[in-house]
C-alpha cells in the first residue's frame, strides 16, 4: 500500500458511526464524506455546505460525484478557529481588564 495512503480506512466511516471524538483521532490522510461529517457534527449535510461557504469548515475535493475532506484539513481548520476565538477571548478580556483599572 502507498505509505501517503496508510491511514485511510477500508470501510465508510460512518457505517461504525463517526463521532466528534472518532474525527479527532483519526488518521490525518483519511477520507471522509459530506455525510460522515454531518454526522460527527451532529448536523445535516445542507448545513455542512452552509459552513463551508461561511469558511467554518474547509472546502471539499470532489471523488466522483462525492465530496469528501482528509480527517487532518477539517482537525487543522478547526483547531485554527479554537485558537482564533480563544486569542480574541484573550484580547478582550485584557480590554476589559484594562478599562476597569481606570
Amino acid at each position: 500500500m502507498n505509505e501517503a495512503l496508510s491511514g485511510v480506512i477500508d470501510e465508510p466511516a460512518v457505517s461504525a458511526g463517526l463521532t466528534r471524538e472518532r474525527l479527532a483521532a483519526m488518521p490525518g490522510a483519511t477520507i471522509v464524506y459530506r455525510e460522515e461529517l454531518a454526522a460527527a457534527l451532529g448536523c445535516c449535510q445542507k448545513s455542512v455546505n452552509r459552513m463551508v461557504k461561511k469558511n467554518q469548515l474547509p472546502p471539499p475535493m470532489v471523488l466522483g460525484k462525492r465530496r469528501a475532506w482528509l480527517a487532518g484539513q477539517i482537525q487543522k481548520h478547526l483547531l485554527s478557529a479554537a485558537e482564533k476565538i480563544e486569542e480574541d477571548a484573550a484580547r478582550w478580556n485584557a480590554k476589559i481588564r484594562q478599562h476597569l483599572s481606570s
